[in-house]
């Protein structure tokens, strides 16, 4: 029986044994059982990650150590256990997931750390090659021009880029979208006309606002 957890998309599997004495006549007693006891293990795995598995089957097993009776009577003394476990699958796509997110925190350190200031890019290549030459020399002008890219990017580009996303979300109308985008467009053809014809940019709606 799968159950949810704090992770989206990601389930655990359950094996529930139970014992119950039985009440008032009901017409399916296993699927209500059977239900009680998915709510009970349920309102454990869903505010916890895949990880803490074995934590949350300690904490289900305690609730269904302690005997309990149905509120409407059709059963008494219910005490249950169960083995809770994440299939292949899933266990391949956390561990997929956790070298996934070891990655990014390499790359954003690096990042951070040295790729923003061309003097530290220097540094770790000659670290790297200690001996010099023209190939150093060609490696240590394209890491700077890299590290300068990305320097500007995140001191002009990404605040632009973002700003124009804004802007387009609270636009009210398709009349101001169009005068907005014809504001880029005049931009861009002052400062360059070649990239209106080399990229297929949109183009306003014609008879729009000037």
């Amino acid at each position: 029986m799968p159950l949810e957890t704090r992770t989206e998309h990601v389930l655990l599997e359950a094996d529930f044994t139970a014992t119950v004495r039985t009440g008032r006549t009901h017409a399916d007693l296993d699927a209500l059982v059977r239900s009680r006891l998915h709510a009970l293990a349920f309102s454990v795995t869903s505010r916890l990650q895949p990880v803490f598995v074995g934590q949350a089957q300690d904490e289900i097993n305690g609730l269904l150590g302690q005997p309990k009776d149905c509120p409407d009577g059709f059963y008494r003394d219910l005490v249950g256990n169960v083995q809770l476990y994440m299939s292949d699958e899933v266990t391949a796509d956390l561990a997929k997931q956790r070298e996934d997110a070891a990655r990014l925190r390499r790359l954003r350190f690096l990042k951070e750390n040295i790729f923003s200031d061309p003097s530290f890019v220097a540094i770790e290549l000659f670290e790297r090659n200690p001996v010099g030459g023209p190939e150093l020399d060609s490696l240590l002008k394209r890491a700077s021009e890299m590290a300068l890219k990305l320097r500007s990017f995140d001191d002009w580009w990404a605040p632009l880029l973002l700003a124009w996303g804004d802007l387009a979300q609270k636009m009210q109308s398709p009349a101001e979208a169009d005068v907005a985008m014809r504001v880029l467009l005049r931009a861009i053809s002052d400062l360059d006309s070649r990239l209106i014809r080399n990229y297929p940019v949109p183009r306003p709606e014609a008879g729009g606002p000037n």
